[in-house]
């Protein structure tokens, strides 16, 4: 029953003891340098798992597949998916994307497709806000924005149009009819002009 010992060097250059059945049966391959190497690289693949970039890469796919996610019904729970490609790995999105500047976050162009090369931009709080799905689209002079974006250009509340709106006047009555100041004289509030792009 005694077992032969074997005196090694190991590739890296670090000399170790290995008895003769490891050797024989591929127990052993290594002073335990490649066991380490290979942690340390599963690890540290792309040396970026704290950072923010991959926060938003991980809450993206949460969203998208946890159904138990908080916001799934508004992504995953009506078809919404992260690309395979982006899926399968936070470098390849890292290469896609890029780093965002502060205070962006990522963003669908089209709210219906998935998050993927060419669907997805960096975009700020107000740029996102403005592209949400329940946001009203309204067309003046072939230009077309949402309700918030034209009552900031205007100066009027927002809730003035949508109450436009609702009271059946047209798109471009209910964006370009000014405000009346005084119910007494019908004075009334000149507008910007709205110009065709």
């Amino acid at each position: 029953h005694k077992q032969y010992k074997w005196l090694c060097i190991c590739d890296c250059g670090k000399k170790i003891t290995v008895i003769g059945g490891h050797l024989r049966n591929g127990n052993t391959k290594s002073c335990g340098c490649w066991r380490r190497d290979f942690a340390t690289n599963v690890n540290k693949i792309h040396g970026m798992s704290s950072t923010k970039l991959y926060k938003v890469w991980s809450d993206m796919i949460e969203r998208c597949e946890n159904p138990h996610n908080t916001y799934y019904n508004n992504y995953g729970g009506r078809g919404i998916n992260v690309c395979e490609k982006w899926r399968k790995s936070f470098q390849a999105f890292f290469n896609d994307m890029g780093l965002p500047k502060p205070g962006e976050t990522i963003e669908r162009i089209n709210n219906n497709l998935n998050y993927e090369l060419g669907n997805c931009k960096w975009a700020t709080r107000l740029e996102q806000a403005n592209n949400k799905r329940n946001n009203r689209k309204v067309s003046v002079s072939g230009v077309s924005m949402n309700v918030c974006q034209w009552a900031k250009i205007i100066n009027i509340d927002p809730k003035t149009i949508y109450k436009r709106l609702y009271d059946k006047w047209s798109q471009e009555k209910a964006v370009t009819e000014p405000l009346m100041i005084s119910k007494r004289n019908h004075r009334k509030k000149p507008y910007p002009e709205v110009k065709s792009q």
